[in-house]
């Protein structure tokens, strides 16, 4: 499909993902909405992702114009709607610009304490709802990389540690 132009809103944008297959292919997925709560999943790959780094930020709009329409993987469906996009460096992507953008109509997914030991060592992004209790310090690591600790308590005031 060619030639078309939408209004969407960013609901979330993931961080830097790369594929467990061969050969090995950088993606970033984003979950986007339009006024009327519809959501669709688009996904940048490669060098693209580069291009894009400081568009399509999470809770503001932009008018998408010819990006690559697909049949939705029913893994990936963020919604009834069947497909998903692909957004590359043909696409035009421009900021709506608007000095309070609308509420988001869609409500968030967040993983509940106790299921989060599924994702362990995996590259799935999880979304949890907390209040940080205590703050460490920052450590460096061997490898370069910084982390912090953090003490986070869910609503049934259970405690946990979340390393960041």
């Amino acid at each position: 499909m060619r030639r078309w132009t939408v209004l969407v809103q960013v609901v979330e944008k993931s961080h830097v993902l790369t594929s467990n297959g061969s050969p090995l292919i950088r993606f970033q997925r984003l979950v986007l909405t339009d006024s009327e709560g519809n959501m669709v999943l688009a996904v940048i790959y490669g060098n693209d992702i580069h291009y894009f780094a400081n568009l399509l930020q999470p809770f503001k709009r932009y008018y998408i114009t010819g990006g690559t329409v697909k049949k939705q993987d029913a893994k990936y469906k963020v919604s009834d709607y069947h497909f998903s996009w692909v957004i590359h460096n043909k696409t035009l992507v421009e900021e709506y610009v608007e000095p309070n953008p609308p509420m988001l109509p869609c409500t968030f997914e967040f993983t509940k304490f106790e299921d989060l030991f599924r994702f362990a060592d995996t590259e799935n992004v999880q979304s949890l709802q907390a209040v940080v209790i205590t703050a460490f310090a920052t450590k460096e690591q061997n490898n370069g990389s910084t982390t912090r600790d953090f003490i986070v308590m869910n609503e049934e005031k259970k405690p946990m540690l979340l390393t960041l």
